[in-house]
């Protein structure tokens, strides 16, 4: 007999969202609320206030994000101010 359910998806509360991005959940609701896209987008649970991600969606945003980071070029060192009266 098959079986035509989906394979069961593991969720992440906020919790265990800020664990995985080694922030507090504190930072968590208060990134949601000032700048949401900085994180995965959440799902709601129908008839809850409560959010989740699908830990699948966490790690395709974090795939997608790591090549941002990893193609910013750093500057190193301190600036550095131009003398005054030399022009360029």
């Amino acid at each position: 007999m098959s079986s035509n359910h989906a394979s069961p998806t593991r969720t992440l509360n906020s919790t265990e969202l800020a664990e995985l991005f080694c922030l507090s959940p504190l930072s968590i609701h208060s990134t949601l609320v000032r700048r949401p896209d900085r994180l995965p987008p959440p799902i709601r649970v129908p008839g809850s206030s409560r959010l989740l991600w699908l830990e699948s969606d966490v790690l395709n945003w974090l795939e997608s994000h790591k090549s941002k980071v990893e193609s910013a070029p750093r500057k190193r060192g301190r600036p550095h101010k131009q003398p005054k009266g030399i022009s360029q």
